[in-house]
Formats: structure tokens, sequence, C-alpha cells
């Protein structure tokens, strides 16, 4: 074999290697050292629960909002000729004046806070333990359930085995 033969095994080699594609295209690997704030961690967040609030929530402001801003508008209409539906009607556009100043303010009402007495029952009342307690209730509901289930089915073998004696 010649030097002329290899060179031409190499290049018909690399041209069919340009035609074949690579199965998956090489990967960055960073190196992940780890969330230096627990702000940063989307894990803490992510299973944080809401407090529940008997105030409103926000979205239920901001709706009700929207609603008085849209009773208030007064949609004037392109052509005056030929009023569209939604358009405001010509009694409302005479009555239309320019607004000056802050446009529907977010007002927070302030709750006067109510003072309670501390008693002896709030005092001896255990908090964490209520939870753990709860929280345990939820966990063995389905064993609970299913021990259940098998002393049913062992009294119903009980009373057969008694008839049959």
């Amino acid at each position: 074999m010649c030097l002329c033969d290899y060179r031409d095994a190499l290049t018909t080699s690399s041209r069919l290697a340009r035609r074949v594609e690579p199965a998956d295209p090489p990967v960055e690997l960073r190196l992940f050292l780890g969330f230096s704030r627990l702000g940063n961690n989307p894990f803490f967040h992510a299973h944080r629960a809401d407090p529940p609030t008997p105030s409103p929530s926000p979205q239920q402001l901001n709706l009700k909002r929207l609603k008085a801003y849209k009773a208030s508008l007064i949609l004037f209409p392109r052509r005056t000729a030929k009023p569209k539906a939604g358009d405001s009607d010509a009694g409302e556009l005479a009555m239309a004046k320019q607004f000056k100043g802050a446009l529907m303010p977010i007002t927070k009402e302030d709750k006067p806070l109510e003072m309670v007495k501390v008693t002896e029952e709030m005092k001896a009342f255990k908090a964490y333990n209520k939870l753990r307690v709860e929280r345990m209730n939820v966990w063995q509901v389905g064993p609970r359930i299913k021990r259940a289930e098998e002393a049913v089915k062992k009294a119903e073998e009980e009373a057969k085995t008694a008839k049959m004696k």
C-alpha cells in the first residue's frame, strides 16, 4: 500500500464522518455548589403553604376595583354616526368631563386590633404537640381504615366458625 492510498482512505473516511451526525450534542457540565441562601432555593418556596387569611384575597380586591373602573368608564365610539356594541350612549358622552388626579388609588383599610386577655387554657395549649398529633392523624388514615376492614373480616369469620360449632 502506497502513501497515496492511505491519504485517499483518510479523506474518504473523513467525508463519511461529516455526513453522519453525532448522536447527542456534547453536554456542558457545571459544578453545582448549592444555594447560598434559602431565598434563592426554588424548593424552599415551592413546598411552603400559604397561611389561611380571613380577609379577601388581593385577586378578589383587584377584580372589585376593575369592575368599579369599568362601571365609571366612558367609551367613546370611533364614529359617532355608527356606534358599536359596548360604546357609551349619547347621554353618557354628554356628561363626560376630563378627570384630573389619581385614578382609583388603592386604599388600605386599617382594622383596629382587638386585645384579648390571655387565659390559662391558652397558656396550657401546646401548638406543636397539636400539630404533630393532627399530622399523624392524617398520615394514619389509610392504615386505620385497613385495620378496621381486617377487624370486620375477622369478626365475620369468627361468627361463621361459631355458627358451625
